[in-house]
């Protein structure tokens, strides 16, 4: 990858307004908005979790709402691509740019020892099919060292692939994919939260409505039924119009104005703060709610 194509995006998930947060350039020290990826990885592996750095952005005044999200993007071929930025599990990696921000030293302590991490994963068919098959933002050049070195016939042949390996693996973002792909192999939930993301992320910043946000609406849209002030209800379930809430009279209000009752409620705030007669009134059994979330979300 070319030097200074990243940014750190902080992404307000209830307004999709972003924030570039400036990264200290490593080569020069200079405050710049696109730098490369061990810059910014040097600076989010000082940190616990995404956590603790929304709440260090926030003190000092680079975002207001903690309700954000926090991710990587750079171009590559004109397509908007994205990585997961890296918390103090990672801490290591600093090891591996002591030297240079995207070249590793072949010779690296850090890196001869991962470096035999790396291998004997390799070694195992299924990681790495999964490397070979999953692992989005490799080069393909990488890609295709690792399938030649495993599938050549002469020892010749896979030592000198081996070689190309490892010269692919002083590339920064190389060993960094690699290393994040093995992780996501032994911990599936990863690659379903890093796709998930991705793809909110890129409806995001195209103005798009999100997956959360379409998840959110199932979850949450309910259809009050509008039969309500009939009288045989009332009169069935005991319920005297001058005990009504104010809840209950507001739903009366829709109903007298002619406007249909489709409301976007919350579940515990709106219908749980009925009573049971209240409720039953309105056509919603409180102790069938969970039917009516079971239904919801599917």
């Amino acid at each position: 990858m070319n030097s200074g194509l990243y940014s750190l995006i902080v992404r307000d998930l209830d307004t999709n307004e972003f924030v570039v947060i400036p990264i200290q350039d490593q080569r020069n020290n200079d405050i710049r908005r696109k730098v490369n990826v061990s810059s910014i990885d040097n600076l989010t592996t000082g940190f616990e979790n995404e956590q603790a750095l929304i709440e260090c952005l926030c003190e000092k005044g680079y975002i207001k709402n903690k309700n954000v999200d926090i991710f990587i993007t750079y171009k590559n071929d004109g397509k908007q691509k994205f990585l997961q930025p890296l918390y103090k599990e990672y801490e290591y990696f600093r090891g591996f740019i002591q030297e240079s921000e995207t070249k590793i030293d072949p010779k690296n302590e850090y890196f001869i020892y991962y470096q035999d991490i790396i291998f004997t994963e390799l070694n195992k068919i299924e990681v790495r099919n999964y490397i070979l098959n999953e692992c989005p933002n490799l080069y393909e050049k990488t890609l295709e060292h690792i399938n030649l070195a495993y599938y050549s016939k002469s020892l010749e042949e896979v030592n000198y692939f081996k070689k190309k390996i490892i010269s692919d693996l002083t590339n920064y973002r190389t060993l960094r994919d690699i290393v994040l792909n093995i992780n996501e192999f032994y911990n599936p939930n990863l690659k379903m939260d890093r796709l998930l993301k991705t793809e909110n992320r890129r409806r995001a910043l195209a103005k798009q409505v999100t997956k959360e946000e379409e998840l959110l609406a199932q979850t949450i849209n309910i259809s009050i039924p509008t039969d309500f002030e009939n009288e045989e209800t009332l009169e069935h379930n005991n319920l005297p119009e001058e005990n009504n809430s104010q809840l209950f009279e507001d739903a009366k209000a829709f109903k007298n104005e002619g406007q249909e009752i489709m409301e976007m409620v919350d579940l515990d705030d709106i219908i749980y703060s009925l009573t049971d007669d209240e409720a039953l009134a309105l056509g919603i059994d409180k102790s069938k709610m969970d039917e009516y979330v079971g239904r919801a979300r599917k």
